[in-house]
């Protein structure tokens, strides 16, 4: 499996993408939700941390797991969007800024990892 450095990696950089934004947009969040906002700095965290673990791995059953990691932590933040969208901390507009990255995000890591399982050992 190829390693990929920081700038020819997209999925990495459209997540970076994904953390600015959405941390910026978090200010409008009220202190209230301050257990919603940690949780999904974590996850968006997680999420890159996951990717980032994926892209030096050659494990079958590691990069199965990094995949896991990167889907579940994407549904995450997916919820926690739906409810500050609910609660109207988020504009549509921003939330569909937020969730096409992540769509983007989701089908670059799926096919990846599949090609990467593909080609790995085991």
């Amino acid at each position: 499996m190829i390693t990929l450095t920081n700038k020819d990696f997209l999925i990495a950089t459209k997540t970076k993408d994904y953390i600015k934004l959405m941390d910026s947009m978090l200010i409008n969040v009220s202190n209230k939700e301050i257990i919603y906002k940690d949780k999904i700095r974590y996850y968006s965290l997680d999420l890159l941390e996951a990717i980032y673990k994926a892209n030096d791995c050659i494990d079958k059953k590691k990069l199965e797991g990094y995949l896991e990691s990167i889907l579940g932590n994407i549904v995450m933040i997916d919820f926690i969007l739906e409810l500050f969208l609910e609660r109207s901390y988020f504009s549509q507009k921003n939330i569909m800024k937020l969730t096409n990255l992540l769509i983007e995000v989701k089908r670059m890591s799926t096919k990846w990892i599949e090609n990467s399982l593909k080609e790995a050992k085991c």
